[in-house]
């Protein structure tokens, strides 16, 4: 006998909705605000605007939604305002389980994240992240499952965002200043994070905080390494933290995410409970698109 999945993606356009089509099950329906093609796609002009069908319809929600960008009265109405609409929709319309997608930004600068970290934001982002979690805390009752999935600075492949530019501008200069200090930080790729999700969505639950990352933290001297495999000359020239000063006071947020300690504790680590393998480093060492090219 088949089961069957009854599953409704919030933001199927997203970069991680992208990357849940691939790995859903077929008859997975996905909510997006442009026009693709596809026949599994519910196009609406507003994501407040979702009512009824298809919500009455499945079984699970998975929100996709979120931004990281505008000022904080922005960041509030989408990362929490908008995400806690659509939850209590989707109770009242009768989903039995609501998994949402949030980020490690509220626990702002801590070094070492477990489940025993407390929330203490230190940006805009950060605060409305936790706020919106905060507001599904409040909606979960035994029969409307919720369950938050917090997430490194995730990137996508080939490499983008900040470790993408990091690492093009270490693949084209050929060295990169880092601090002596050899920095921790927990990343995870949109693919790993939809494996792990969807995995996720097939497994009983009672709810509450799940956290995740990359089984391999980002380490410089690692990524030196994957790199010179790659047979690139990518040498790191240690640096006293003090020489990073002008980049902390000019581009804070950079600054943390790339040069400072952010580590997921292994045993609080979902993605090893569900054995996925590491990837952030053949990410890393993937042959530049560039290069491709010019072949």
């Amino acid at each position: 006998m088949t089961v069957r999945h009854n599953i409704l993606v919030i933001g199927g356009s997203s970069r991680l909705g992208a990357q849940l089509r691939a790995t859903l099950p077929s008859d997975t329906r996905f909510v997006v605000r442009s026009a693709s093609g596809s026949t599994a796609d519910i196009l609406v002009e507003r994501y407040d605007a979702i009512e009824g069908a298809p919500l009455d319809t499945v079984e699970t929600v998975i929100n996709c939604i979120g931004t990281s960008s505008g000022d904080s009265a922005t960041l509030h109405d989408v990362n929490a305002g908008l995400v806690s609409s659509i939850a209590r929709k989707a109770k009242n319309a009768g989903v039995r389980r609501f998994i949402h997608v949030s980020s490690f930004a509220v626990y702002g600068d801590a070094r070492l994240i477990d489940a025993r970290t407390p929330t203490r934001p230190i940006s805009d982002y950060g605060r409305s992240r936790l706020a919106g979690d905060l507001a599904l805390a409040e909606l979960a009752t035994p029969d409307f499952t919720v369950d938050i999935v917090r997430l490194p600075m995730l990137y996508g492949q080939p490499l983008d965002g900040k470790l993408g530019r990091l690492v093009e501008l270490w693949r084209r200069i050929g060295w990169l200043p880092v601090p002596r200090s050899a920095p921790a930080r927990s990343m995870m790729s949109y693919s790993l994070a939809a494996d792990l999700i969807a995995r996720l969505s097939v497994r009983i639950s009672t709810g509450g905080i799940v956290l995740a990352a990359d089984p391999e933290p980002f380490r410089y001297a690692t990524a030196e390494n994957a790199l010179a495999r790659q047979g690139r000359r990518a040498r790191s020239v240690r640096l006293p933290q003090l020489a990073f000063a002008p980049l902390k006071m000019l581009l804070p947020d950079l600054y943390r995410s790339l040069f400072t300690d952010s580590l997921l504790e292994r045993s609080a680590n979902a993605a090893i409970d569900m054995r996925l393998e590491s990837r952030l480093y053949r990410d890393i060492a993937a042959p530049d698109p560039e290069d491709a090219r010019h072949v």
